[in-house]
């Protein structure tokens, strides 16, 4: 299904203030305080945006494989999220997240432990 550009800029923006919101909640949980994740002025992660707008336009059509979807969905959030920590490395010269102490990460860009999740969201 084809939907407008208004529909999907409200879905990035949707999903863009949804995982700052997650991300904010997760902080509060590890930290016991408030931080801001995101790197923009406001309460969005353009990540997220990204990710969900990526998946609705590419992977919809495999809904009717459910474990097909979720490994492409894994693999779309790994090399988005791969790629957005390299290119704000790059070009910040700051890094957002370091999961270089988790198990399975490469090179400490994004590790097994948050792609899953990604993936199943």
């Amino acid at each position: 299904m084809e939907y407008s550009i208004t529909i999907y800029f409200l879905l990035f923006m949707i999903l863009a203030c949804s995982g700052w919101i997650m991300e904010m909640i997760l902080q509060v949980v590890q930290r016991h305080k408030i931080v801001n994740r995101g790197f923009l002025i406001g309460p969005y992660c353009p990540i997220y945006g990204f990710g969900g707008l990526f998946i609705t336009l590419f992977l919809t059509q495999f809904k009717e494989h459910p474990i097909l979807l979720f490994f492409m969905a894994v693999m779309v959030c790994g090399i988005l999220e791969y790629l957005t920590s390299y290119f704000m490395e790059k070009i910040f010269h700051a890094r957002w997240w370091d999961y270089s102490t988790k198990k399975f990460n490469l090179h400490g860009r994004i590790c097994l432990g948050t792609v899953i999740p990604f993936g199943m969201m």
